[in-house]
């Protein structure tokens, strides 16, 4: 998926028919959790699972033509949006953080990422 951020909000762009668009729509309050890849020499010898960031969010759908322009030109550039019919319409989803960040082995060492309470992190979201 890609995604933008700007302004303290997560955007992304999808299908008005998509699962997660009419999730969204029907009850703004969502989890996200995204990966972050652990690179290194090792990633190349052994299986390194990734560190997680997961946080809550209230979650808008805003028809792509009412997204702020810099929003749509960063997740749109060279998009074809021509013979979607039948697809929905094109919409972008702002989902904006509360709460807390939970963090899993973000900042810590692989042999740290073993212990699963000093892996872990919460930062509180501005």
């Amino acid at each position: 998926m890609v995604h933008v951020v700007r302004d303290g909000a997560l955007w992304f762009a999808a299908s008005s028919s998509d699962w997660k668009v009419r999730h969204v729509d029907a009850r703004p309050e969502v989890s996200v959790t995204v990966p972050v890849r652990r690179g290194g020499l090792l990633v190349h010898v052994a299986p390194i699972p990734p560190a997680t960031i997961t946080f809550r969010a209230t979650g808008h759908v805003v028809p792509a033509t009412d997204a702020p322009a810099d929003v749509r030109t960063a997740l749109l550039r060279g998009l074809d949006t021509s013979g979607a019919e039948g697809r929905g319409a094109l919409v972008l989803v702002r989902l904006v953080p509360h709460g807390e960040f939970l963090t899993y082995g973000v900042g810590v060492s692989l042999a740290t990422m073993r212990d699963t309470e000093r892996a872990r992190g919460r930062v509180l979201v501005r």
